[in-house]
């Protein structure tokens, strides 16, 4: 077993993880599912948060911060923009990122 801090730090990447490839999958689907510039523009939105939100897990160089706040503040965007356009897939993943922003921030 590892240290406390670190068992939280990756089951909160691990969430977040999750939350960001389902919002991917939100993008695609959006992308191919009605051909018109609205849909393509909320696919680019939705691919934007979840390339964000996978750069911060994965950081090759470090270009967007990885911390508890961070990830709470994006599952709000995710949840919120899937409140707005009425996407149930985009709403679980608001949530999922959420959980693992609480985490991050109660433990």
């Amino acid at each position: 077993m590892g240290s406390k801090k670190s068992d939280r730090d990756t089951f909160m990447k691990f969430l977040a993880i999750i939350g960001a490839i389902l919002v991917i999958i939100v993008a695609i689907w959006n992308f191919i599912g009605f051909p018109n510039l609205m849909s393509v523009a909320i696919g680019l939105i939705w691919f934007v948060i979840g390339l964000i939100i996978l750069m911060s897990c994965f950081k090759p160089n470090n270009p967007v911060p990885f911390n508890e706040a961070f990830i709470l503040i994006m599952g709000i965007i995710v949840l919120v923009l899937g409140f707005v356009f009425f996407n149930l897939i985009a709403i679980i993943a608001g949530i999922i990122i959420i959980v693992g922003g609480f985490i991050g921030l109660l433990t």
